[in-house]
């Protein structure tokens, strides 16, 4: 297959076993507007990060790098902890939302509770 390497990334193996020259969309080295919509999303995404970098607070910034660092003798990042839903809850984790139900007066039915 000469010409456009539709649909293979430069270095691909083409079925047939010939091996792309070019990059998917590339013909004649103008891209196709895929390639032209996904510049200008990359530039705008760029644009709106570089804003929030300028109004979100150094420290604050760092806290939150701070969170994708996974702790030593942790399995994994604070980040990736908080985004977990809680799979099995213990007896005192149990206990604990009983108190906080009591404490705001909200009834539980504990003869339900598994």
């Amino acid at each position: 297959m000469g010409g456009v390497d539709a649909g293979f990334a430069a270095g691909a193996v083409r079925p047939g076993g010939g091996v792309a020259d070019r990059e998917p969309g590339v013909a004649a080295g103008r891209p196709d507007a895929g390639a032209a919509v996904t510049n200008v999303r990359a530039e705008r995404l760029a644009a709106v990060n570089d804003h929030l970098v300028e109004q979100t607070p150094v420290q604050m910034r760092r806290g939150l790098l701070e969170t994708l660092v996974v702790p030593t003798g942790k399995k994994v990042s604070p980040l990736e902890w908080m985004r977990t839903a809680v799979a099995l809850v213990s007896g005192a984790g149990k206990r604990e939302a009983l108190n906080v139900c009591h404490e705001r007066g909200e009834e539980f039915d504990v003869g339900r509770a598994s």
